[in-house]
């Protein structure tokens, strides 16, 4: 697995972007939101995962996990390098990212246990909340717990995602996952290949990319994310036939002889916790089974340049459980009242969206000269 300028901005010394220590500490940052919302709301909101709809509520600031608007002289060391550009334009993917303490991987963790337990119940008040939910892998988390409310804003992610799309960043949707310890569901913790875009065909044009944070330390035996390197430049493949058998592999069926040959050179992400990937909506990848005695939990984090578009006039099935926004509008942009699930996370200057004034991007200047995907592509 590649580890291109792995950085660790988050670490004992608590640089910017970090929480401060200790459960009171993050309380007290958290209160002034807390309150804010429970007026936003016109019901408590001081307690995560209470069912109140968190998606009312733009900003960062109710887990008191993080910074999201560090001075602006912080942020240069948020931005990914050269070499890490270079390499996300050749393979589709780059990874050995920090972008978390281990601190806040701790609390995030012990949110997934609670968003995947009890929150998932059919009688608790959470449940209509969630875009899509199985005890493995979940969807809508963001509206849900104050922790992966704010995961979006944190810095770090949101400057590399700018440098990869190219423009400003609006965000899609999120997903947890867990892969329970000893694997309890008989070895099916696995994810087939896939490819990310086929699920979002209900928008144009693709401009989108995923980041994936590991929540805890992800090893080839607990089931690390594996990509097949330069699949991103297949195109969309078509989709799997609808009785071939449910395996990790089966995307098998409609490779060619030398897509084939490629998928047998597959990559390993195997990281830290707190370190995430970015990657291609085009990258083929998967996962096996936790056969370990510890769970493996991940965050997931989807994001689309602005301006992207509703196209769920030309592919309705795709929407699923994705909030509907009109055919041919922006997200975000529409005038529909589900525009506050497409929040605006970082602005380019002029840009028509507004971002919550709580999480301020690093200023024109920076986002100027930082160096962006666009630098590297090549046919």
């Amino acid at each position: 697995s590649s580890h291109l300028g792995s950085r660790e901005p988050c670490l004992a010394s608590r640089g910017a972007g970090c929480p401060t220590p200790g459960p009171m500490g993050s309380l007290t940052r958290a209160l002034p939101k807390r309150l804010q919302a429970s007026l936003a709301l016109g019901r408590p909101v001081l307690r995560s995962c209470n069912g109140a709809d968190l998606s009312k509520v733009h900003g960062p600031g109710l887990s008191g996990l993080f910074d999201a608007s560090p001075p602006s002289a912080d942020w240069e060391k948020f931005a990914l390098t050269d070499d890490q550009l270079r390499h996300f334009n050749e393979k589709g993917y780059v990874s050995g990212i920090r972008l978390l303490s281990d601190e806040q991987c701790d609390a995030l963790a012990a949110e997934v246990d609670t968003l995947l337990g009890a929150a998932g119940e059919k009688d608790h008040p959470a449940r209509p909340l969630w875009y899509a939910y199985h005890p493995l892998v979940a969807s809508g988390a963001w509206r849900i717990s104050f922790g992966f409310h704010d995961l979006m804003w944190l810095p770090a992610f949101r400057l590399a995602s700018y440098q990869l799309l190219g423009g400003s960043v609006r965000f899609l949707h999120d997903q947890i996952f867990n892969k329970p310890a000893r694997d309890r569901y008989a070895g099916a913790s696995w994810f087939g290949f896939h490819q990310d875009f086929s699920y979002w065909s209900w928008t144009a044009p693709m401009a989108h990319l995923t980041c994936w944070v590991a929540l805890d330390d992800v090893s080839a035996a607990n089931g690390c994310l594996q990509y097949v390197p330069g699949s991103h430049r297949w195109g969309l493949l078509p989709p799997v036939p609808a009785d071939a058998s449910p395996t990790l592999d089966a995307v098998n069926a409609v490779l060619t002889p030398e897509q084939r040959s490629a998928f047998g050179r597959t990559e390993r992400v195997e990281v830290r916790k707190g370190f995430g990937s970015f990657h291609h909506p085009l990258m083929l990848h998967g996962s096996e089974s936790n056969t370990t005695d510890r769970p493996r939990r991940a965050a997931v984090l989807n994001v689309v340049r602005e301006g992207v578009t509703s196209n769920f006039g030309m592919h309705p099935a795709r929407l699923g459980s994705f909030p509907f926004i009109p055919q041919g509008e922006p997200l975000g942009r529409s005038g529909h009242a589900n525009d506050r699930m497409y929040p605006l996370l970082l602005g380019s200057p002029g840009d028509p969206g507004i971002v919550a004034p709580e999480a301020a991007g690093p200023g024109a200047a920076l986002l100027g000269a930082v160096p962006k995907l666009a630098d590297y592509l090549s046919a």
